[in-house]
């Protein structure tokens, strides 16, 4: 360990506390903005919901309440009572989301993977940190999820997301902007939730499926969904490999033809290969609904 050549700098004449956390934007791992996007209101509406999927980075959470839980810095005592801090952890939190189970669920899917998180503050201002490039991003973290027992005394905290941030060090450059827009801003742009089940198996032989789209937390089917609105993410199968037809069976039931080698000779999926697939509802250049994504195994 080195010790840098102190200097000292001036006080501003604006004394004002921290104040508290009331939601997070996590981010794709990398995602940076400038000055000038991270307070602007069109920026942020096309990382949450932009139909381009490369500039789709974000998924905005209202926290009902949260907790800090850093550990205390390491310190150590000499035999002559001299104290010195030794180690520094990272952050770390756990934030009660404002949902529902539904939601909740949704958010399992990104247990373990490093996101940057926009901490976002009771007072109106969003946080990140500096780079050194002088670019904004979030603070590098792991999320955590947990599957649980209802709450017996404390119903707010039904939903916790877990937070463990990486290098304290990021929270030593941190950034404070107050933008013009609210976080409830911010979250309205956030595409309506929609739950998609299967109400059939994929058939080998045919690559039909019956898929179910209701809003979340819901009975409500989602009517009026098109080719274009449930895709195939992802697949083990020959690519390219899509849906090719969507007919509406009526109340949110959809039958649906999933086919690979499109382009060279089309056909349903081999048993044992599968697909995820989403859907996502596009209103000009943005997404107002999105589902989860649904893994479909061919059989």
């Amino acid at each position: 360990m080195g010790c840098e050549t102190p200097y000292f700098s001036g006080l501003g004449n604006c004394q004002k506390l921290l104040s508290k956390v009331v939601g997070i934007g996590i981010t794709l791992k990398g995602t940076t903005w400038t000055d000038a996007t991270f307070i602007d209101a069109a920026s942020w509406k096309t990382a949450v919901s932009s139909y381009t999927p490369a500039s789709r980075t974000t998924i905005v959470l209202p926290l009902k309440v949260y907790e800090k839980t850093t550990d205390a810095p390491g310190i150590e005592t000499s035999n002559l009572a001299i104290k010195d801090i030794t180690s520094n952890p990272p952050p770390s939190m756990v934030g009660y989301i404002d949902g529902s189970a539904c939601d909740y669920a949704t958010l399992h899917g990104l247990a373990g993977i490093k996101f940057d998180v926009v901490l976002f503050l009771a007072d109106g201002m969003i946080v990140g940190t500096r780079m050194a490039a002088g670019t904004i991003k979030g603070f590098r973290a792991i999320i955590g999820t947990r599957g649980d027992l209802p709450n017996a005394d404390n119903a707010q905290s039904s939903y916790p997301v877990y937070i463990f941030f990486r290098d304290a060090k990021e929270f030593m450059n941190q950034v404070f902007y107050s933008p013009i827009f609210t976080l409830d801003d911010i979250v309205d742009y956030v595409p309506v939730g929609l739950t998609l089940v299967a109400d059939s198996t994929l058939s080998a032989s045919t690559g039909v499926v019956t898929l179910h789209a209701y809003l979340r937390g819901t009975t409500a089917g989602k009517t009026g969904l098109i080719l274009a609105d449930i895709t195939v993410l992802e697949s083990n199968a020959t690519a390219p490999t899509q849906t090719t037809v969507v007919t509406e069976v009526g109340q949110g039931v959809y039958t649906v033809t999933i086919n690979e080698s499109i382009g060279a000779t089309p056909s349903a999926l081999e048993a044992g290969e599968w697909v995820k697939v989403q859907v996502a509802l596009i209103a000009s250049t943005f997404i107002t609904y999105m589902s989860n994504v649904l893994l479909l195994t061919a059989v």
